[in-house]
């Protein structure tokens, strides 16, 4: 009887070798990396175990830091490979907002219903500042000569009315 209870589990076996290892390092700031994806990957962990973890170190972080600490993750490059949108949902009653990489990086979480605010780390192009505008997505300035632009533009869209 208590044979007919075993729950099928998949396992994926992943042979790590030499060869493998060297696939996946990258060379940071002098420094050899390997992503979270990828060691998930190793470990045999799933997105929702990942999920899990990120809740687990924002949650630790706030007790060592304070409470009321401010955390904005970088949910770039699909998260390192996580999934962008289902990381932050994962986490977002726990985080002040998400930093991502590009425009079209923070008009995919808007697309998918994360409301939580959003920060553009890279410049854009000064033309597409009133798709972020009207999807209240922040911006960085990457300098004064853009900033100047945007303001420039700005005014003439309002003289232009």
């Amino acid at each position: 009887m208590a044979e007919d209870k075993k729950k099928e589990i998949d396992v994926t076996v992943i042979e790590v070798t030499e060869e493998y290892l060297k696939e996946k390092l990258y060379e940071i700031r002098g420094k050899r990396v390997l992503l979270d994806a990828d060691l998930a990957e190793i470990y045999g962990y799933t997105n929702k175990r990942f999920n899990e973890q990120m809740r687990n170190n924002i949650e630790k972080f706030k007790k060592h830091i304070h409470p009321n600490a401010e955390i904005w993750p970088a949910v770039k490059a699909d998260a390192y490979g996580h999934g962008s949108v289902e990381v932050s949902k994962a986490v977002s009653d726990l985080v002040g907002g998400f930093c991502v990489s590009n425009l079209d990086e923070a008009i995919e979480l808007r697309n998918h219903l994360v409301t939580k605010p959003i920060l553009v780390l890279s410049g854009i192009v000064p033309e597409d500042v009133d798709i972020a505008a009207a999807l209240n997505i922040s911006l960085t300035a990457p300098s004064l000569e853009w900033l100047k632009l945007v303001v420039q533009r700005s005014e003439e869209r309002r003289v232009g009315k």
